[in-house]
């Protein structure tokens, strides 16, 4: 009985949304009858609406104003979001959305990029506080060793067990690591020699921009990181 009037609750609630939305009567009638009112409640109400997760559905990942977003879950987009500043350093494999979105956010991003074609269609685009290398093989991997540590390094391109090892020794003592895509088996090399370098991994899991997919990115951090976490 409990269960049946949370159900009876929600499709009321999900059927007075409806009614409210400039949704022509005909198509609500149509929606109720058909037993879809939840498929429309999710394109007109949902947070991917106010996302625009729509939009931006195969294209560019960007958020509701246009801006640039990493294509990552959404969860981890807010928490970094909360936890950046300009006062940080991040040095970025890959590039892309992800390099814009991070520039906007804090005072210096150094990225190095491996495809040549993708260099080009980035580098025209990036604000002053930007450096974006293009280099290949070992000396993509080891670019980050030409500067001083950095308070975070996003592993988002090629080469990722490779990249997340070098990522150690040149990161500053509290700074943290943002590795994406870990659900990859082929990244657990690298994953698994973070904790054994005595770091902790909180994951975020869920939807983000451009695709339906399942989608998830960790941070791993050790005490004392300028995350606060």
């Amino acid at each position: 009985m409990v269960r049946d009037e949370r159900y009876r609750q929600n499709h009321d609630g999900i059927l007075q949304r409806l009614n409210e939305t400039a949704i022509p009567k005909y198509l609500r009638k149509v929606a109720t009858a058909l037993g879809v009112e939840p498929h429309l409640d999710v394109l007109f109400h949902s947070p991917l609406r106010s996302r625009a997760w729509f939009d931006c559905y195969g294209g560019a990942a960007v958020d509701q104003f246009g801006n640039p977003l990493p294509w990552m879950p959404y969860s981890v987009i807010d928490f970094l979001s909360e936890r950046v500043g300009k006062e940080l350093r991040v040095f970025e494999y890959g590039s892309g959305n992800s390099t814009r979105w991070w520039s906007s956010h804090v005072g210096e991003v150094v990225c190095v990029e491996d495809d040549e074609y993708w260099y080009d269609e980035v580098s025209a685009t990036l604000p002053a506080n930007t450096e974006i290398r293009y280099e290949t093989g070992d000396a993509y991997v080891d670019q980050i060793c030409e500067h001083d540590p950095f308070d975070v390094i996003s592993i988002d391109g090629s080469k990722r067990v490779e990249c997340a090892k070098r990522a150690v020794d040149n990161l500053a003592e509290d700074g943290v690591i943002v590795f994406d895509d870990t659900f990859n088996k082929d990244y657990r090399e690298g994953i698994e020699y973070l904790k054994e370098r005595g770091f902790r991994e909180i994951f975020f899991q869920g939807m983000g921009p451009v695709t339906s997919n399942l989608q998830r990115t960790s941070i791993f951090y050790r005490d004392k990181n300028c995350f606060g976490i």
